[in-house]
């Protein structure tokens, strides 16, 4: 498999990890969901930038990216601990007022999504892996939120 292809299946695996959290900085002012949105989705993209570029050197030392080990590695040392990165960093945010069930149901998928990874089979021995992916519930959740950079690598 080329490191084109195998970046094709660990970037989204690793772009899950920007949508890991949300909802608890309070500095005492009001944030509307506008600007919420826009703090959470800059945050989560600059981690998806992050995971996509510690896959690929993951990748390019692989001698076969698609393997369980190779897939382990990168689930354990690049996704599960960006996700909570992501998670913290997102539950620092103030969540704007009357919003904070929302944004804890959206904390609470990508919560889940950690759980999952961590719990997951590698990528080659899951046959429905695209269908469904671990992310996949926390990603749809933040994304109806409108935090579309968050819940996936």
């Amino acid at each position: 498999m080329s490191c084109r292809a195998a970046l094709a299946v660990v970037v989204p695996l690793l772009l899950l990890v920007g949508a890991v959290g949300c909802g608890g900085g309070s500095d005492g002012r009001t944030v509307e969901k506008a600007e919420f949105v826009h703090q959470a989705n800059n945050l989560c993209a600059k981690i998806g930038r992050e995971i996509a570029a510690a896959g690929a050197t993951i990748i390019r030392k692989s001698k076969d990216p698609t393997s369980a080990k190779a897939q382990t590695e990168i689930t354990g040392k690049v996704l599960v601990p960006s996700f909570e990165k992501e998670l913290q960093q997102l539950r620092a945010l103030d969540a704007p007022s009357g919003e904070e069930p929302q944004v804890e149901r959206v904390m609470t998928a990508l919560n889940e999504t950690v759980t999952r990874l961590r719990t997951a089979p590698p990528i080659e021995t899951n046959s429905s892996f695209k269908e469904n992916h671990p992310y996949r519930p926390g990603e749809e959740i933040a994304a109806a939120y409108g935090l579309t950079s968050c819940g996936h690598p």
